[in-house]
């Protein structure tokens, strides 16, 4: 179980994060997990296998500067699941 912050805040439900194993990134067949935060910005993954794991997500974001249309927060990490 993992929780989701911006700015130290939970970023709340319907966030969707991906989550892929390692040495599936490249492949024609993924094997890409989709889950969703919820009203706390918690998100649960249940692991098949051990092995590298990339999570990512990324969440638009209001920009109060001249000349910026569109701003986004994303998050890229990995973790390694033992066995």
């Amino acid at each position: 179980r993992f929780q989701l912050l911006s700015d130290g805040k939970p970023v709340g439900e319907g966030i969707e994060i991906s989550i892929l194993k390692g040495d599936t990134r490249y492949r024609n067949t993924r094997g890409e997990i989709k889950v969703t935060t919820d009203k706390d910005g918690f998100f649960t993954s249940t692991w098949q296998q051990p092995g590298l794991y990339l999570i990512e997500t990324s969440q638009k974001v209001t920009v109060n500067e001249a000349g910026v249309d569109v701003g986004r927060y994303a998050l890229f990490t990995t973790l390694e699941v033992a066995p």
